[in-house]
C-alpha cells in the first residue's frame, strides 16, 4: 500500500474482511483507504483509496507447484468469498434503499452546497445533515449503496455498499432520454463538480459523478454500452500528481469520448467556475 502512494499506520489483519482506515497526510480521523487480506498459504488481497481512486492486488510469491486438490481448495474459497461478498452488497443495497426513502429534507440551504456554490439537483439530506447521494450501478442503473458528505465537507460512503460502477446522475435520468443519437454525456469525479457542470452546462448534456477518479474508466464504459452513439465528455481534476488526467484520459480512449481538463494546476471545475465568477 505504501509503494502504491496509499501509507497507513493502522495494522494489517489477514481476516478476509474488508476494513476502512486512515492514510497518513489525510484530515485526523478520516478513513479513505481500504483493504481485504485473505489469510492461508499462499495470502493475497487488496487495497485501494477513495480519495484518489488508486487501487492495487497483492498476493504472496508462490514457492511451491500446487497440486489438483490444492487448487481446487483455493478455487472454493475464492469462490466462497465470491458469494458472501455479494450477499453483503445486496444487504447494503437494501439499508441504502430504507436510509434514502426516509432522507427527504431540502438540501438547497446545506452548508456543503452553499460554500461550493451548487444546486442539490435533487439530493437530500438525512436528519443528521449529511447530504445523501445514491449511488446507482451505471450497468444495471439500480442502486447499490450511498455517499454522505457531511456539513464539514468530510465524505463517506455507506459500510459494505459496491464502489465499483457507481455514479449519480444529476439534472437528467438516463431514462429521459428517447434516443441515443440525442444523448450528450458528461462524466466528472465528484459529486460538487458534476454539479457545477450540470448547471453551467446546456440541458441537452447528461451529467454524472463517478465518485473517484479510480472509477470514471467503469462508468464511461457501461454508459457507452447503454448508448453507442452518445458523445461521451471526461471532466478530469488538474491534479498536481495527475492522477485524475490519467484516469480520465484511460476512460475517454477506451469509449472514443473527449476530455476537458481546467486550466488552473491543482484545480476541480467546481473551483474553476467558483475562481470565475
Amino acid at each position: 500500500m505504501r509503494a502504491a502512494g496509499i501509507p497507513t499506520e493502522a495494522p494489517i489483519v489477514a481476516d478476509g474482511e474488508l476494513h476502512r482506515v486512515h492514510v497518513e497526510g489525510d484530515r485526523a480521523a478520516s478513513k479513505n483507504a481500504w483493504y481485504v487480506l485473505h489469510p492461508g498459504t499462499y495470502p493475497a488481497g487488496a487495497f485501494g483509496s477513495n480519495k484518489t481512486g488508486i487501487s492495487g492486488k497483492w498476493r504472496a510469491g508462490l514457492t511451491a507447484t500446487l497440486n489438483p486438490q490444492q487448487r481446487a481448495e483455493i478455487e472454493a474459497r475464492r469462490n466462497a468469498r465470491a458469494i458472501e461478498q455479494e450477499r453483503a452488497y445486496s444487504a447494503a443495497a437494501d439499508r441504502a434503499g430504507k436510509i434514502i426513502r426516509v432522507a427527504r429534507q431540502d438540501a438547497i440551504a446545506h452548508p456543503y452546497c452553499i460554500r461550493k456554490s451548487i444546486r442539490p439537483f435533487g439530493i437530500f439530506q438525512n436528519t443528521d445533515g449529511a447530504l445523501v447521494i445514491p449511488v446507482f450501478d451505471a450497468r444495471s442503473k439500480c442502486l447499490q449503496s450511498l455517499q454522505f458528505i457531511e456539513a464539514s465537507g468530510e465524505k463517506r460512503f455507506l459500510s459494505g455498499g459496491r464502489l465499483s460502477f457507481g455514479c449519480v446522475p444529476l439534472r437528467h435520468s438516463l431514462e429521459s432520454f428517447k434516443r441515443a443519437a440525442e444523448v450528450r454525456i458528461g462524466i466528472a469525479e465528484g459529486f460538487a463538480t458534476g454539479a457545477t457542470l450540470a448547471h453551467v452546462l446546456s440541458d441537452s448534456v447528461a451529467m454524472f459523478s463517478a465518485f473517484s477518479a479510480g472509477n470514471l474508466l467503469n462508468v464511461a464504459t457501461a454508459l457507452r454500452e447503454h448508448y453507442p452513439s452518445a458523445e461521451i465528455t471526461l471532466y478530469a481534476d488538474n491534479d498536481a500528481n495527475e492522477i485524475g488526467q490519467r484516469y480520465a484520459t484511460k476512460a475517454a480512449i477506451a469509449v472514443h469520448g473527449l476530455i476537458a481538463i481546467p486550466p488552473t494546476p491543482g484545480a476541480d471545475w467546481n473551483d474553476y467556475a467558483r475562481a470565475a465568477a
